[in-house]
C-alpha cells in the first residue's frame, strides 16, 4: 500500500513537472510573438523637428533681353566650400548599395568623440538611389529607372548639343538674346551616357561614379571644409567688447561694467546695439584646429584620423565618457594605443547617436529630422534634450549640439547629392541674449547680460573665462549642397528664456516706442515726468509692454 501511495506520488511529481514544462515553453513562445509584433512597431522617437527652409538664390539679371550670369556658379560654390582629398580630388567611396541610407559620422566635441549614425532617405528612399539609378540608366540604356530621375526631353535635347554642362561660358561670348548655362543634373546625365555609349569603352561602375563626381561636382555625399568650421568659431564680438583687457577672461570688475561699457557703443543713441556698433572681433583662438566631423567609410584616413583623436585628448586631459565609450567598442584602454586598423573598426560597432533625416523632392512627403537612439554613456553624460520646431538641441557638460535638416522647398534638382557639415558656431554670448536672433540687443537684452554670464561661472571664482562657455556646435544635412548656407548664417540659442509671455501693446504705447524695442525710455513718453514714474512701476526708467497693460488708457 505504501509502494503504491508512493508511485502515486511519484507519478503525480512527473505529471506537474510536465505541466510545468509545457507551460514555460507556452510562455517563451508567447513572449518571443510579443516581442516579434513589437519590433515590427516604428520606435518612438527621442526627439524631431521640422527641416530648416534654405531660402532660393535671386534670380538672374536682365539687361537689353538677355540674362546676366549669376553671382555664384554652382560648381564653383561646391568647390568653394567641400572637401577634397590631399591631392585636390574628390573622395568617391567604391563599395556603394543603392539601398544603404546610412551614414557614419565622427563628432569632436569638448565633450569627447561622439560617433553617429545618420540614415538619410529622400522621398522615402536612400539618398543614395538617385545616382546609382543614373548609372543603371547609362551603362544599361534598356534599365526602367525612378521617376525622380527621368529626364525631361527639352532638356536633354538642349543638354547632348553641350560640350561642358558644368562650364558657363562669358557673357561676351554668349549671342545676344540667348540665355546663361546653369548646372543641370539631367545634363550630367546626358553627358554620362555619351560616355558610356562610344563604341570599344567598357565602363565600370566605379569609373562611372568617379565620373558623376568630376562633372557634377563631387560625389552623392559632400562633407564641408574643415577650415569653414574653424573660421566661424573664431569671431566673438560681443566677448571682445566685454573683455576690456583682452586677456580671455571677463573679471568681477568687468562684468559689473557690462551694461555702461555696451550702451557706450550705442553711437547713433536709438537705444539699440547694433551687431555693426559692436567691437569688430578679431580673430580668437578657436577651441579645435582639427576637422569637426569626419565622414567614415572606405576613403577614410584612419592614421590622420588616430592621430588628431589623440591630440585632442591632450587637449581635453582626460578621457570623457564618450571617449572611454569608443575605446572600450574597439577593445583600447588608452587613447595612446589606438592604431589605425583599431579605428576602423568604428564603421561597424554600436553608434552613440543614432539620427534620421527624411527630405523630400516632393511636397506632400513627410519630412523632418529625428532623434532615433542614443548610448547609455550619452545619455548619462546628457544634461538636456530638447526640440524646437526646426532643431534638436543636446547639452553635455561642456558643449551644446544643435541638429538640423533642411532643404529648399520641392528641390527638384537637387543633383543627386546631400551635404553635411558641422561648424562651431561663433559669438557664444551673443547667440545666448540675442534671443530673437535680430542682430542687434535692446536695452533689455543688454541688462541681462551680466547675470546671464555670471550664471555660467563653473568654478564660482568670480571670474568667467572663455573656455568656462559652453561650446555651440551646430550640425546638419540638406538635400543639395546648402550645408555651408545654413551653417554660415547666425541663430539663437535653444537654451530655454525665463521670460514669460508679455501681452499686446496697448495702441498709445506702440505709438510712442519708436525704436520699437518693447519698451518706452523718458525721451519716447509724451507725457508728463509724473505719469512716467507712476507707470513705471519697478523703477527701472523704463516702461514694458506689461506696464503699459497695467494701467488705464
Amino acid at each position: 500500500m505504501k509502494e503504491r501511495r508512493a508511485s502515486q506520488s511519484i507519478a503525480r511529481c512527473h505529471s506537474q513537472r510536465g505541466v510545468l514544462s509545457a507551460l514555460t515553453c507556452l510562455s517563451l513562445l508567447l513572449v518571443s510573438l510579443v516581442n516579434a509584433s513589437l519590433s515590427d512597431e516604428p520606435v518612438e522617437p527621442l526627439a524631431q523637428c521640422a527641416l530648416q527652409t534654405v531660402s532660393t538664390p535671386p534670380q538672374p539679371e536682365m539687361s537689353n533681353g538677355i540674362v546676366m550670369r549669376t553671382a555664384e556658379r554652382p560648381g564653383s560654390v561646391i568647390v568653394a566650400n567641400y572637401r577634397r582629398d590631399r591631392s585636390g580630388d574628390w573622395d568617391v567611396p567604391f563599395e556603394v548599395s543603392s539601398d544603404d541610407a546610412d551614414v557614419r559620422l565622427l563628432l569632436v566635441t569638448p565633450d569627447g568623440p561622439l560617433l553617429m549614425n545618420l540614415t538619410i532617405r529622400v522621398d522615402g528612399v536612400s539618398f543614395r538611389k538617385t545616382r546609382e539609378s543614373w548609372i543603371d540608366q547609362a551603362l544599361n540604356p534598356d534599365v526602367q529607372v525612378n521617376e525622380t530621375v527621368a529626364v525631361d526631353e527639352a532638356e536633354e535635347a538642349s543638354a547632348a548639343e553641350a560640350t561642358d554642362e558644368t562650364e558657363l561660358n562669358d557673357e561676351e561670348d554668349k549671342p545676344e538674346g540667348t540665355t546663361v548655362e546653369t548646372y543641370r543634373p539631367t545634363a550630367t546625365l546626358t553627358r554620362l551616357q555619351k560616355y558610356a555609349a562610344q563604341p570599344g569603352l567598357d565602363v565600370s561602375r566605379d569609373e562611372a561614379r568617379w565620373l558623376l563626381a568630376q562633372w557634377s561636382p563631387g560625389p552623392a555625399l559632400l562633407e564641408l571644409r574643415s577650415e569653414f568650421a574653424i573660421e566661424r568659431s573664431r569671431f566673438a564680438p560681443l566677448w571682445v567688447a566685454l573683455d576690456g583687457d583682452a586677456n580671455g577672461e571677463l573679471s568681477h570688475e568687468e562684468l559689473e561694467q557690462s551694461l555702461s561699457r555696451i550702451r557706450a557703443l550705442d553711437r547713433d543713441e536709438d537705444d539699440w546695439v547694433d551687431a555693426d556698433e559692436l567691437t569688430e572681433s578679431p580673430f580668437i583662438e578657436s577651441w579645435t584646429s582639427f576637422p569637426l566631423v569626419t565622414i567614415l567609410n572606405e576613403t577614410t584616413d584612419w592614421k590622420r584620423l588616430s592621430r588628431q583623436l589623440r591630440a585632442a585628448d591632450v587637449v581635453e586631459q582626460s578621457h570623457s565618457p564618450l571617449m572611454k565609450q569608443l575605446l572600450a567598442e574597439i577593445g583600447v584602454e588608452n587613447v595612446s594605443q589606438l592604431t589605425p586598423k583599431q579605428l576602423s573598426q568604428l564603421t561597424q560597432v554600436e553608434p552613440q547617436l543614432s539620427l534620421t533625416a527624411e527630405l523630400a523632392t516632393k511636397t506632400d512627403s513627410d519630412t523632418g529630422l529625428i532623434i532615433t537612439g542614443m548610448s547609455d554613456a550619452t545619455s548619462t553624460l546628457m544634461l538636456t534634450l530638447t526640440a524646437a520646431e526646426d532643431r534638436v538641441s543636446l547639452a553635455l557638460p561642456q558643449s551644446v549640439l544643435e541638429l538640423t535638416a533642411a532643404q529648399r522647398t520641392s528641390d527638384t534638382e537637387w543633383g543627386g547629392q546631400v551635404a553635411i557639415g558641422a561648424v562651431i558656431d561663433g559669438s557664444p554670448l551673443m547667440r545666448r541674449v540675442d534671443a530673437d536672433n535680430d542682430h542687434r540687443l535692446s536695452l533689455r537684452e543688454i541688462e541681462a547680460i551680466s547675470p546671464l554670464v555670471k550664471s555660467l561661472d563653473r568654478n564660482g571664482d568670480g571670474t568667467v573665462r572663455l573656455d568656462e562657455l559652453p561650446v555651440p556646435i551646430r550640425v546638419t544635412v540638406t538635400l543639395g549642397a546648402h550645408a555651408h548656407a545654413v551653417l554660415g548664417q547666425a541663430v539663437a540659442s535653444t537654451t530655454p528664456s525665463n521670460s514669460t509671455t508679455t501681452p499686446d501693446a496697448p495702441a498709445w504705447f506702440a505709438s510712442m516706442d519708436l525704436n520699437r524695442d518693447g519698451d518706452l525710455t523718458a525721451a519716447e513718453f509724451l507725457g508728463t515726468r509724473e505719469q512716467f514714474a507712476q507707470l513705471d512701476l519697478d523703477r527701472n526708467q523704463r516702461i514694458s509692454v506689461s506696464e503699459a497693460a497695467k494701467s488705464p488708457e
